[in-house]
């Protein structure tokens, strides 16, 4: 386990007790928190969203870890429970820095950004002293030099909703498949939907994924190019009469866990349908239904210096493509020649399932959606 002295003065303003520079001994943060909200806010958008959809649950996190520092008594113990944060909102603070340079550097293959949409009246001191270099370079005031932010506070313009924050976010994967599936396999095959049985392209490989059965899933994971640490899991109910919602509801950290436990590396033929998965989704009543509810009345944060503000829309939009070459590759993409050996039976996604973008070594989950309706 690795330690870091982490030392930092913070504005008076923040707390009574930051006027002192702060001596912290700070152990490597597990992801264990963050994929806990992943899990519980893709389960409640599940039940919500009747459509296939894919969304990036840390970039929210980010958001509402950065506006938990101002946080009122209400909002701070909801968020404290549902998002699994430090107690001590320096140490919050301290977890909420880290998370933020690991998504600035992870943006060659994973890129996120969040936009805070705020009134434009004057800011308290207290939400202020969060720019005053210690998030900077990933969150910023809207500026000709913000291309680098995770997080931008800009000003709404007047069309948009007085009081209210509004929150938009969006992701873009652009990764290669380590192991890129042979564009001339490529075939028609059936597509067990839940709107029909539809004729599907499917892409096909044989080379070495790695491959987890547990008691009711089974779980592919396919490794992108070798300069990523991103790997895309597909994961659906182990039996042909399956049904997704039961696994969905089922699925928890526990579950995810398992699955990494269990993966191993196997030579065999794969079959996946070649898809779009695009999110453009509402976030606000599925975090409402997780218990975070104060937040949205009109004082929950101390943003302004004259009077409190609360969030309001909550969007998030991105995609994930799966094609031959990985997502962000053009069709036809050139593959590496693998030798033709015995393998084990393989893994053919013809009913609706999972699909979980993570980081391999830090077991991170990105991104998380599902595929289950055919796309008209």
């Amino acid at each position: 386990m690795r330690t870091a002295v982490i030392s930092r003065q913070f504005n008076s303003t923040m707390a009574p007790g930051w006027l002192y520079l702060i001596v912290l001994i700070a152990c490597t943060s597990s992801s264990d928190p963050d994929n806990t909200f992943s899990i519980e806010l893709f389960r409640q958008t599940y039940l919500r969203e009747q459509r296939n959809f894919v969304i990036a649950p840390p970039v929210l996190r980010a958001s509402l870890g950065l506006l938990y520092q101002v946080a009122n008594r209400p909002v701070t113990s909801e968020l404290q429970r549902v998002m699994h944060l430090a107690p001590d909102k320096f140490q919050a603070a301290v977890d909420m820095k880290d998370s933020l340079t690991s998504m600035a550097k992870g943006r060659e293959h994973f890129e996120t950004r969040c936009k805070m949409f705020r009134d434009q009246v004057e800011l308290s001191e207290k939400f202020s002293a969060l720019f005053l270099g210690y998030f900077k370079p990933e969150v910023e005031f809207s500026s000709l030099n913000d291309q680098h932010a995770v997080i931008t506070v800009t000003p709404k313009d007047y069309r948009m909703r007085y009081y209210d924050l509004k929150l938009s976010s969006d992701f873009h994967l652009n990764a290669l498949f380590r192991n890129q599936f042979d564009p001339q396999k490529t075939e028609n095959k059936v597509f067990k939907a839940l709107n029909g049985y539809w004729m599907t392209s499917f892409m096909r490989q044989s080379a070495h994924f790695g491959i987890a059965r547990l008691d009711r899933l089974i779980a592919l994971e396919i490794h992108y190019s070798w300069r990523s640490e991103l790997t895309m899991m597909v994961i659906m109910p182990a039996e042909e009469e399956g049904v997704l919602s039961e696994l969905v509801q089922r699925f928890d950290l526990a579950t995810y866990r398992a699955i990494d436990r269990a993966l191993k590396q196997r030579y065999m033929e794969v079959s996946i349908p070649k898809i779009t998965l695009e999110g453009n989704v509402a976030l606000g009543v599925p975090l409402a239904k997780m218990g975070v509810v104060s937040a949205f009345l009109h004082n929950g944060f101390d943003l302004y210096r004259y009077r409190g503000s609360g969030l309001g829309v909550i969007e998030q939009r991105g995609s994930v493509v799966v094609a031959e070459g990985g997502s962000g590759a053009p069709n036809g993409t050139s593959r590496p020649s693998y030798l033709a050996v015995p393998h084990s039976p393989g893994f053919y996604a013809d009913r609706p399932f999972m699909v979980l973008i993570r980081n391999r070594v830090t077991k991170q989950i990105l991104a998380i959606g599902h595929y289950s309706y055919f796309q008209l």
